[in-house]
């Protein structure tokens, strides 16, 4: 997350979204110390602070990909300090995807309440607080659009942490397919994505 009181804007940081080619420059901005993937609704719980006359803005991106690029994160040997997260870890490098996704929802019903971005953009009252939702799809020009609305200059966003894999949907069996339209069936409905075949 990235709060700046002159420019009086939060960017919340959607993981998996191309958080870290945007905080590399929004970076210079930053006023306050939060943790990268705080949610809108602990803002004011860390830091006091009233965000509601900031201009917030975050990136979506179609969960079926999005969900993929978490699959092969999980498998990178870092943060395995806690159980949860050495579990993921060791899931990841155990199953393929499409079993990974299925012993998740049977496990933790709920992994991908937590996943989606409406537990990153809800407010304290549970309503959606952001002003602007661009896509990780349109990650420049959606960008470029924030800038204006900043009134900050245009960056060209460095690409950063990008996986070598093939499209995602080459992933996924039907069942869980079915698995992330249930489970984040907001996100698609918010970015109108659909489920689609590599090219």
């Amino acid at each position: 997350m990235i709060v700046s009181h002159q420019l009086k804007f939060i960017y919340v940081a959607v993981s998996k979204t191309g958080t870290t080619s945007i905080e590399k420059y929004l970076g210079n901005f930053n006023e306050v110390t939060v943790p990268k993937h705080v949610s809108l609704s602990n803002l004011k719980r860390l830091t006091g602070i009233e965000h509601q006359s900031y201009f917030k803005f975050c990136f979506t991106r179609n969960p079926w990909d999005r969900m993929v690029s978490f699959y092969f994160q999980l498998q990178k040997p870092i943060n395995l300090e806690t159980t949860g997260r050495r579990r993921k870890y060791e899931l990841t490098n155990k199953y393929s995807f499409k079993d990974y996704i299925k012993i998740e929802r049977k496990e933790n019903p709920k992994f991908l309440d937590e996943a989606s971005i409406k537990a990153f953009i809800g407010d304290e009252n549970g309503q959606i607080g952001v002003d602007f939702i661009g896509k990780y799809e349109n990650l420049q020009s959606d960008f470029n659009k924030v800038c204006e609305l900043l009134k900050i200059p245009k960056t060209k966003l460095p690409r950063i942490n990008v996986s070598k894999r093939k499209h995602y949907s080459y992933y996924y069996d039907e069942e869980s397919k079915e698995i992330i339209a249930t489970g984040l069936k907001y996100d698609i409905e918010q970015g109108a994505y659909q489920f689609e075949k590599a090219k």
